[in-house]
C-alpha cells in the first residue's frame, strides 16, 4: 500500500479498521471490514511518514506496533536469505 508494490498476498501484513480504530491483523487470521495491506518484508514502508496519508493520526501507533512485532521476523528473513 505505502510502496504500491505488486506482490503475493502471502507478502503482505493486513490491518482492519474496526470501530475503535485499525488494528493489525495477525497472520492466515480472517478479519472482516474495511482492511489495508503493508510490506511484510519492507520495514521502510512502515513509516510513520508513509502511513499518515491513509491512517491519519494513528500512523504512528500502527508504525511501532509494525515495527515490534516484525522488525525481528524481517531481519531474521533477510539474514537467512544473505546465508
Amino acid at each position: 500500500m505505502a510502496c504500491r508494490t505488486k506482490r503475493p498476498q502471502a507478502q503482505f501484513v493486513r490491518l482492519v479498521r474496526t470501530a475503535s480504530g485499525w488494528t493489525l491483523a495477525g497472520r492466515g487470521q480472517q478479519a472482516g471490514g474495511r482492511g489495508a495491506y503493508l510490506c511484510l518484508e519492507s520495514p521502510s514502508c512502515w513509516t510513520e511518514k508513509k502511513l499518515r496519508r491513509a491512517f491519519g493520526s494513528q500512523a504512528a501507533s500502527l508504525s511501532s506496533q509494525l515495527q515490534e512485532r516484525y522488525a525481528l521476523t524481517s531481519s531474521l528473513s533477510i539474514s537467512a536469505a544473505l546465508s
